[in-house]
C-alpha cells in the first residue's frame, strides 16, 4: 500500500465527549470509503481517543463501560480505514467541507450553511432548504438531499446563483421535481381506478413509464452526488 506523506497543514475538531468524536468519525470513514481518510486526521483522532482513555478513571463506572465500548468501535473504524488511506486527495475541498458537516435533528449545518430538512404531510415526503451564512433561505423546496449538498459544496466554492455548475444542477432538479409531481399525480388517479376499469393498463403504464424516467433523472443527480463525495474528478 502506497502512503503519501506530504505534510498538510490542517485544523482538526477537538471533541469534546467520545460521543461526538465517535459519530463525526463514523460521517467521515462513510462520505470517504472510497477516497480514503487523510492519515493526518487519523494521527489526530488516535490522539482524541488516548485523550479519552485518559479520563476514563474520571466518570462514574457506567459511563466507563458505554465509553469503552465506543472506543472499542472507533478502533475498529481505524482499523478498517488504514486499508485505503490517502494523505491528499485529489480535492481536498470535499474533506475540508466534511469536517464542518454537522447532523442535528431538523438537518445538516455544512460550515456556515445550514440544509433544513421540511415535512410535507401533502406529498408525505421531505423537502429541503438552503440557508446562508446570515440564515436566510437562499433555496426552498428542493426535493433531494444530494441536490442540497452539492449546492452547498458549490457556495463554499463561491459560486453564484448565476454560475453556470449551479444554473446545470437547478436544470436537473426542475425536471426531477416536474416528473415527480407528474408522478404522485399520476399515482393517485392509478391507486383509485377499479380492476375492471377499462384504463387501467393505462394509469398503469403512465405510472410506469414516469417512474423510470424520474428513475433516470435521479441517477444522474447521484451520480454528480457521488462524485463529489468520492472525489473523482470530473472531466
Amino acid at each position: 500500500m502506497k502512503v503519501n506523506t506530504t505534510t498538510v497543514n490542517r485544523s482538526y475538531p477537538e471533541y469534546k465527549s467520545i460521543n461526538d468524536a465517535y459519530e463525526h468519525f463514523r460521517l467521515i470513514t462513510i462520505l470517504f470509503k472510497y477516497d480514503g481518510v487523510p492519515t493526518d486526521y487519523l494521527k489526530h483522532m488516535k490522539k482524541q481517543v488516548a485523550k479519552f482513555k485518559h479520563k476514563l478513571d474520571r466518570v462514574s463506572v457506567n459511563k466507563i463501560n458505554e465509553i469503552r465500548t465506543l472506543l472499542n468501535g472507533l478502533e475498529q473504524s481505524f482499523s478498517d480505514s488504514f486499508k485505503k488511506i490517502v494523505s491528499e486527495s485529489s480535492s481536498d475541498e470535499s474533506f475540508i467541507l466534511a469536517l464542518k458537516t454537522k447532523k442535528k435533528d431538523d438537518g445538516v449545518v455544512i460550515g456556515n450553511y445550514f440544509i433544513k430538512i421540511i415535512s410535507n404531510n401533502d406529498r408525505d415526503k421531505k423537502s429541503y432548504t438552503v440557508f446562508g451564512p446570515d440564515r436566510t433561505p437562499i433555496i426552498t423546496d428542493l426535493y433531494l438531499y444530494e441536490v442540497a449538498y452539492i449546492l452547498v459544496y458549490y457556495f463554499h466554492k463561491g459560486f453564484g446563483l448565476d454560475n453556470p455548475e449551479v444554473n446545470s444542477l437547478m436544470d436537473l432538479h426542475a425536471e426531477y421535481k416536474k416528473i415527480a409531481n407528474n408522478y404522485s399525480t399520476q399515482k393517485s388517479s392509478y391507486d383509485a381506478v377499479k380492476s375492471d376499469d377499462p384504463n387501467l393498463n393505462y394509469h398503469k403504464n403512465m405510472v410506469s413509464g414516469l417512474k423510470k424516467s424520474l428513475n433516470q433523472v435521479y441517477s444522474q443527480v447521484n451520480s454528480k452526488y457521488s462524485r463529489l463525495i468520492n472525489q473523482e474528478k470530473t472531466k
